[in-house]
């Protein structure tokens, strides 16, 4: 994001190389990310493919198993999140991608 706003500025002739001193880009919230894992989550939804993961339950503290369709990936505030339908619970769900780790099962 900050080499996109100094090209504008540079485009724009405003002074680019100050942009780093006035302009300052925050991560609020935002959860680590396993790439192994988020690509292996992009797959299964871009090719439509059923998945077993190990889910973790912030709330609780518990890893449970869970079959799941996923339905489509989305960003916001600087996290992924995973919308698929559980087999299990019979119902669609988001949650954050971290949540869910392919299984070794």
């Amino acid at each position: 994001m900050q080499t996109r706003i100094d090209q504008l500025l540079q485009s724009k002739h405003l002074g680019a190389g100050e942009a780093a001193q006035r302009v300052r880009l925050l991560s609020i919230a935002s959860r680590r990310k396993n790439p192994r894992h988020f690509q292996s989550l992009a797959h299964a939804v871009l090719q439509r493919h059923r998945l077993t993961i190990d889910y973790y339950n912030r709330e609780h503290d518990q890893t449970s198993t869970r079959e799941i369709s996923p339905q489509r990936l989305a960003h916001s505030r600087d996290n992924w999140y995973l919308d698929a339908w559980c087999h299990d619970k019979k119902a669609c769900a988001s949650s954050p991608s971290n949540a869910s780790v392919p299984s070794s099962r």
